[in-house]
This record gives structure tokens, sequence and C-alpha cells, in this order.
């Protein structure tokens, strides 16, 4: 028998760092409710981006995408490795540093040569 999957709904992406600043530390994955790429069109593209951007702000990581029902598809988060960064990722992650959304918990998982990265940034 199937574990049940833990999946939550947001109304905004202020609402889902609150649930990442109590939860980072203490859950091991969630699946989060997006609208359909294919139902939600360019708002799906938001929804995502921003949903990423909070989660790679407390250490998280989006992985999996399975669909939920005709309008909706679950997207899972997991804390995330040091390892294995895209390039879209590093950019996204530099980009939190800048605009200090970054906590601390994000900046323990980032790639050494990341974090010296930003270091230069904010000497510039």
């Amino acid at each position: 028998m199937k574990a049940k999957v833990e999946s939550l709904v947001f109304e905004d992406s202020k609402e889902w760092r609150r649930w990442l600043r109590v939860n980072h530390d203490r859950k091991t994955e969630i699946w989060l409710v997006l609208p359909k790429k294919s139902v939600g069109g360019d708002s799906y593209r938001v929804y995502y981006i921003q949903a990423l951007e909070e989660a790679l702000c407390y250490g998280w990581i989006d992985s999996r995408i399975k669909p939920l029902d005709a309008t909706r598809s679950l997207v899972r988060f997991t804390p995330r490795k040091s390892m294995n960064w895209s390039r879209y990722n590093i950019t996204r992650a530099l980009e939190l540093i800048r605009k200090r959304k970054m906590t601390e918990a994000g900046l323990k998982v980032l790639p050494p040569d990341v974090i010296s990265r930003a270091e230069k940034q904010e000497k510039l």
C-alpha cells in the first residue's frame, strides 16, 4: 500500500515562504499543488518560478511533477543537497542573495564556488 502524499495549496508565495520557514528543517518532502502548464499558461510559469525561488531560499528544490486532476499538477519539493546545481538555479540563487531573500538554510546547501561568487558580488 502506498503512503499518502502530503500535498498543500497556498494562496500566494508569501504563504509558501511562511510554510518553508516553519517546516524546512522538519519535513523531508512536500507536494505543492500548482496549475497545470497546459491550463495555466503564463500564470503557471509565474507560480512555478515563485515557488522554486522560495524553495531555494530555504535550501529546498523541485523534482518530479505529476498530474493531480484536469487543471492542476503536483510538484515535489525536498531539501536539496549541495551538489548538482544547474546553471539556472545558481543564477537564481545569486539573485536571491543579492535581493537579501536567501536564508541561512539556503546558504548552507550552496556549493562553495557559488558562495565565493556571491561574496565577490557583495564587494562590487
